[in-house]
């Protein structure tokens, strides 16, 4: 995987000492265009919806740190279950790794929030104020006129409102939407280190949206930089096949390609694919649209520039071709992800089945070794901490199943209601009579579904 360079050895979109070079993408239509902006509305309803989806009455999604809890589907589970939380990420990153080997860097090209928001928010916002690619590059290299910075001045309005919109629904996947409502609403003064979080991220977007766009992918994202680990000779990806191509030019000598130079004017990160494969390359197919349309121009056969796997487009690519078509799920390196998904998959459901139905952990008060009552006996404090991990309500009461004697006297012995999930702490006395001799240990009894907690009773030592 090389670098991205182009024939001066800089990268498209900054100069050797760090200048940032500003890109200016045409847009083309196609058939790969119409799939992906038909996808990016579909994404774009759920990436801004999902937060404010729920799920047998909870959010299908969100990991709310101010509560602790993460839901998932239906599954509640409690950041301090960080065994269940390491199968969801690392679940998640199988599958990227699945669809990676399968079908190259579709993520980036036609998922990933960054490209759908910049390809189709951003940038059309940009052509509503401006004009198309070429207008802006010719505005942008003359003079500055008061009607520019006009224009200029009403688009960034427009994409700070578009940076507090995505940066308060990614932050309801962290924090409930009431809250983040109720923050807006208020004075920052009531809130200030809730307001400075939500300006930071706020900041954030709107400097990566209206700023910093392609170069995330080249410099930030981490998962340009190991892609090239998951490739092999059978990957999809889109690439310019040289030997139909070359050499480039005009004329009856020259290959297909005529040089017109539209598969580098269309690229969002301003690569050249004929150059090869590159980092930066988001797999958008936004070249292969361009291609194709001056390839039907001049009667010629379109993919030029394709999806295509280096072995088809080697020299024995025609031989490959069928194994490349009917083999393309069935390599080594496919089965060992889908296998490792299938059984992450498998161990976080049977993780989650095999849960108990309550959680209880009983925890001696500290600072408190046990108190002596008026009638005689003694008394030892626990704090008994009750986890429900069912979606029905519980009957909270619990009694003691030993030592015989022991009694509770105040606490969870009353009936009650630990409702579906709920997390609760309570404190409860227990009263041992006076010379007590038997063992020290003590186990509580839940009694609406018999699970036991179990700690350790303090007693002076009988004369």
């Amino acid at each position: 995987m090389t670098g991205g360079q182009g024939i001066s050895g800089n990268l498209p979109t900054a100069t050797r000492t760090g200048k940032r070079v500003w890109l200016y993408p045409d847009r083309r239509t196609g058939k790969n265009a119409t799939v992906r902006r038909r996808l990016a509305l579909a994404l774009l309803i759920v990436y801004l919806l999902t937060p404010w989806l729920v799920w047998s009455g909870r959010p299908i999604l969100r990991f709310d740190i101010h509560e602790g809890v993460a839901y998932a589907f239906g599954i509640v589970l409690r950041l301090n279950e960080a065994s269940l939380l390491a199968f969801f990420f690392i679940g998640m990153a199988l599958i990227l790794f699945l669809a990676t080997t399968i079908r190259g860097r579709i993520w980036c090209g036609y998922a990933c929030p960054q490209t759908v928001f910049v390809e189709w928010v951003i940038r059309p916002i940009e052509e509503w104020f401006e004009g198309p690619a070429h207008r802006r590059r010719i505005a942008d290299r003359g003079p500055i006129t008061w009607e520019l910075r006009f224009r200029k001045g009403v688009k960034h309005i427009a994409f700070l409102i578009v940076a507090a919109v995505v940066a308060n629904s990614f932050l309801s996947y962290f924090i409930a939407p009431q809250s983040l409502i109720h923050w807006m609403l208020r004075p920052p003064s009531e809130h200030p280190s809730a307001f400075a979080a939500m300006s930071f991220v706020l900041l954030a977007f709107y400097a990566d949206l209206a700023w910093f766009r392609e170069q995330f992918c080249a410099f930030v994202c981490p998962y340009a930089r190991f892609q090239s680990v998951l490739f092999d000779r059978d990957t999809p990806a889109v690439a310019y096949d040289s030997a139909r191509g070359d050499p480039r030019g005009k004329g009856s000598e020259k290959g297909d390609c005529i040089d017109c130079g539209l598969c580098v004017r269309v690229c969002p990160t301003g690569i050249d694919i004929r150059n090869g494969a590159q980092l930066e390359c988001i797999m958008c197919a936004r070249c292969v649209d361009a291609c194709d349309s001056i390839m039907s121009n001049l009667s010629r056969r379109t993919g030029l520039i394709r999806l295509a796997s280096e072995r088809e487009l080697s020299s024995e690519g025609e031989a490959q071709k069928s194994w490349f078509e009917l083999g393309v799920f069935l390599r080594p390196r496919v089965i060992v992800y889908a296998a490792s998904t299938l059984l992450v998959a498998g161990l976080a459901m049977w993780r989650v089945a095999s849960r108990p139905r309550l959680a209880m952990t009983v925890t001696r008060v500290q600072g408190v070794a046990y108190s002596r009552l008026p009638d005689g006996g003694l008394a030892n404090l626990f704090n008994i901490r009750m986890v429900n991990n069912t979606d029905k309500p519980l009957p909270m009461k619990v009694e003691v199943n030993e030592p015989p004697g022991t009694t509770i006297l105040c606490g969870a012995c009353e009936a009650d209601v630990l409702a579906p999930y709920q997390d609760r702490v309570v404190s409860v006395l227990v009263r041992i009579p006076d010379g007590f001799s038997g063992p020290s240990q003590i186990v509580f009894r839940f009694v609406g579904t018999g699970d036991l907690g179990i700690s350790t009773l303090l007693y002076p030592s009988p004369r």
